[in-house]
């Protein structure tokens, strides 16, 4: 995922830090992901997602961030004051109260933020909590996202490269709700298996969605039925990830591919179209 300056905040940023023109830092990166990121919620209920640094990496002391929502599945709730969506990272590293803007959706589909540290050569490098937002599920079934849609790190005013990993989960993935037993449900276990992205580049998740218990088996076969990779599932967990390979760990290719969930005699079954 490309990151870029936006003209606005990015701007606002850039004059607070005393951002050059062209100052870039050469073979530097900040490693970012929402978390979790994946998440099964009840209609209306309140969540909060992180954007978080997941691994110690180049130092910063500024960000400009950017994440889309999909509307139809969640809404985004403001916390009071704004200054608390600031995640620990940069809290536990100012001196006082960090640069702070934030622009809340205002009807759009997305919110931006820009955060400073303004302490005389301080910096962090994580990992740890970049940035706190709280949204709230839709009142009806749905399956949606939640992404990062640009992020833009600098340090001292020079300009970090980052990165946004792992690809197959930069979108959060939202399932809210359920309106029944899908196709191969049995009995009140499983009401439906869901995967995202799908299609698939590369990896996928598999969620269960509506009264789980979770755990169990996962088996996943090709459009002829053979079958192609086993997942075992450790108990109460409702989502796994098929990193799109085979048993033997050999790249599976393009196609749809049939998943068979099973746990307590229930059932939940599904299709994913992989593209390698």
């Amino acid at each position: 995922m490309a990151a870029r300056v936006r003209p606005l905040a990015g701007a606002v940023l850039a004059a607070a830090i005393g951002l050059l023109p062209g100052a870039l830092a050469s073979a530097q990166s900040v490693t970012i992901a929402l978390v979790p990121g994946t998440l099964a919620l009840a209609p209306d209920s309140v969540f909060t997602l992180e954007l978080r640094v997941t691994q110690s990496g180049s130092a910063f002391n500024a960000f400009d961030a950017t994440v889309g929502f999909d509307t139809a599945a969640v809404r985004f709730q403001a916390t009071s004051p704004v200054s608390q969506q600031i995640g620990s990272l940069i809290t536990a590293a100012s001196c006082n109260s960090p640069f702070h803007v934030f622009t809340p959706p205002g009807g759009s589909d997305s919110v931006s933020t820009s955060v400073a540290i303004f302490c005389n050569g301080v910096s962090v490098t994580g990992p740890g909590q970049l940035y706190k937002l709280k949204f709230k599920a839709s009142h009806v079934p749905a399956d949606g996202w939640i992404r990062i849609r640009s992020a833009t790190f600098y340090n001292a005013g020079v300009y970090v490269a980052p990165q946004v990993v792992p690809l197959y989960t930069s979108d959060a993935h939202v399932v809210v709700g359920t309106t029944g037993v899908g196709p191969g449900g049995a009995g009140e276990g499983f009401a439906r298996l869901v995967a995202g992205p799908n299609p698939a580049r590369g990896a996928v998740m598999l969620v269960l969605a509506g009264r789980a218990p979770g755990g169990g088996r996962v088996e996943i076969h090709d459009a002829l039925g053979r079958l192609v990779r086993r997942l075992d599932v450790p108990a109460g967990l409702a989502s796994v990830r098929w990193d799109g390979r085979d048993d033997a760990g050999r790249a599976t290719p393009s196609g749809v591919y049939l998943v068979r969930w099973s746990s307590g005699g229930a059932v939940a079954s599904g299709r994913v179209v992989h593209v390698p």
